[in-house]
């Protein structure tokens, strides 16, 4: 009886470690953009067989490593933001047992990734306070929570097109002692 219960119980609720939360998505964009994402799909199966993945929206997540500002000449309307970053695995939980650092990282991923986002052309009179708030929130070291659709490979750096971002700066990101490797977000997160 016990164990009937046992199992009951497990397969109705994920049983997360005690001082830990699930990670929500933060607003209503991030929110379609996770509901949508394809969490069984990571770096290195999109460099294995890029053309099966090439249609499926992924959430990956890294530490950046470099942002730029791109202005496509054919586009005089648009901007994009190529955000670069190591991709690392995440549990997808937000542990509360340590100091100010929530976001506990493995070690371990699979390789860069850049995440493009277009925004409209910057006007001249708020062109640099824009530029400086987005290298302020994404700013070399800070986690990053990409979305997109595996598009080209800029030599092994994954570009993911159609993208969302978030980031969390670093002082609440670390990385961890233990390596893991996949996980998928517990179903809390969706909720």
């Amino acid at each position: 009886y016990t164990l009937m219960c046992f199992v009951m119980v497990s397969a109705c609720a994920t049983v997360l470690p005690d001082g830990t939360s699930p990670f929500k998505p933060a607003g209503r964009f991030q929110a379609e953009y996770f509901k949508a994402a394809d969490f069984s799909v990571f770096p290195m199966d999109v460099r294995k067989d890029f053309s099966h993945s090439k249609s499926k929206i992924v959430a990956w997540t890294g530490i950046v490593t470099d942002v730029k500002l791109e202005e496509p000449a054919n586009q005089p309307s648009v901007s994009l933001w190529r955000i670069q970053a190591t991709h690392h695995y995440y549990n997808w939980l937000i542990d509360h047992n340590i100091s100010k650092e929530a976001y506990v990282l493995s070690p371990s991923g699979e390789g860069a990734f850049a995440v493009v986002i277009s925004v409209d052309r910057y006007i001249a009179s708020e062109r640099e306070k824009k530029i400086a708030d987005i290298l302020k929130n994404y700013e070399k070291g800070n986690l990053i929570i990409g979305y997109g659709a595996p598009d080209t490979m800029e030599g092994n750096v994954i570009r993911l097109k159609n993208g969302f971002a978030t980031s969390v700066q670093k002082s609440y990101v670390h990385i961890g002692q233990k390596s893991y490797g996949r996980v998928k977000p517990p179903k809390e997160s969706f909720e």
